[in-house]
Formats: C-alpha cells, sequence, structure tokens
C-alpha cells in the first residue's frame, strides 16, 4: 500500500497530472456567442492574453445568472426567512461571487485543501 501511494504521489506523476490540469482546464477561455473580426474569443485566460468581453454581452450573462441563483434556492429558504429576506441574501451572495479577487482566493484555498487532503503533510 505505501508504495502504491508513493508511486501516484512520485514528483514525475504528479508533475504530469498538473500539467494536464494546466491544459485542459487553465488554459481554455471563456465561450461568448459573439466573436470579433480578429478571430479571438471574448474572455480570461489564466495564461496568455487578456481579451474584454463586451459590456452588453457581460450584462446579459450576469443578468441571467443572477436570475438562475435567485430561482434555483429551495422554497425553505422563503418559509424560514420570509421570501423577501430570502431573496435579499440570495442577491447579496451572488454579487459577493462576482469579486474576481475573492474567487482567486478562494480557488486557491480549495485547490490547497485538495492536495493537502490527497497528500498528506508531505507538502
Amino acid at each position: 500500500m505505501t508504495a502504491v501511494l508513493g508511486n501516484m504521489t512520485s514528483d514525475d506523476l504528479l508533475l504530469h497530472r498538473l500539467e494536464q490540469f494546466r491544459d485542459r482546464v487553465l488554459r481554455r477561455a471563456d465561450t461568448a456567442s459573439d466573436t470579433p473580426a480578429d478571430g479571438k474569443k471574448p474572455g480570461r485566460k489564466l495564461f496568455g492574453e487578456y481579451v474584454p468581453r463586451p459590456s452588453p454581452a457581460q450584462l446579459a450573462t450576469r443578468t441571467e445568472a443572477r436570475a438562475k441563483v435567485l430561482n434555483a434556492w429551495p422554497d425553505a429558504f422563503a418559509r424560514i426567512l420570509g421570501p423577501e429576506a430570502a431573496n435579499q441574501g440570495t442577491a447579496r451572495l451572488f454579487d459577493l461571487f462576482q469579486n474576481a479577487t475573492l474567487n482567486k482566493h478562494l480557488a486557491f484555498t480549495l485547490l490547497d485543501a485538495v492536495v493537502r487532503a490527497v497528500v498528506g503533510d508531505a507538502v
């Protein structure tokens, strides 16, 4: 068992897995329905050039996402807190997750927790 775990956490294998993660997930740009004349897809890339999305597309996406989030909460929240308080709380939570700096910090904190759970105290 120790040999299998040691093999799974070897430097070469971890490096390979991180490269796969980078190539498959982090290098994907956000897709949008409209592509500019230069052929570049608008959206952020973690590695590469930043191409801003048009403001109307951002606003439409944000409005649609906000409506979906407000409708996704169970009715139990509305019964316990009241419909107005439940909607206000959901809207505040949605607005909280619109901060790019906080989202990056949350993502790296979660990634750190996952790595520590998988690898243990070796890191």
